[in-house]
């Protein structure tokens, strides 16, 4: 139980870096994008008719690609809004963590009772027959 509490407190202490790495994480993936689709635009330029069709094709996905993550990340623009939702999703997972702690606990005190040990009554003669 301590190693899991270290390991929490471990990961709630690197929490803002991981904030910050995901906001960057997003920002470079839309450039990322912006840049690939420029340069399929430019081999439209020098290609012929087919490869000019699929370097089109291309330019579109990455254009689509990136359109989608802006509307998907655009929740995420403020780092409050991911710090919370993170922060939700973080809880969310301790939360099933503990269950399953309590549950193993919860299996470990009935498993005791289950280990074969019968209650045997201490023999104080009084059970003795009298007819004796």
């Amino acid at each position: 139980m301590r190693v899991e509490y270290m390991r929490t407190l471990a990961s709630a202490h690197r929490w803002p870096e991981e904030v910050n790495l995901l906001c960057e994480e997003m920002a470079r993936t839309l450039t990322f994008l912006t840049y690939e689709e420029a340069v399929w635009l430019q081999r439209v330029l020098s290609a012929s008719h087919g490869q000019r069709a699929f370097a089109l094709r291309q330019s579109r996905e990455r254009r689509r690609l990136r359109a989608h993550f802006e509307q998907r990340w655009s929740v995420f623009n403020d780092s409050k809004a991911l710090d919370v939702a993170l922060r939700a999703r973080e809880t969310r997972k301790l939360q099933r963590k503990k269950a399953n702690v309590d549950a193993s606990a919860d299996e470990g005190v009935l498993e005791g009772g289950r280990s074969g040990e019968k209650d045997v009554e201490e023999d104080n003669g009084d059970d003795v027959d009298e007819a004796e």
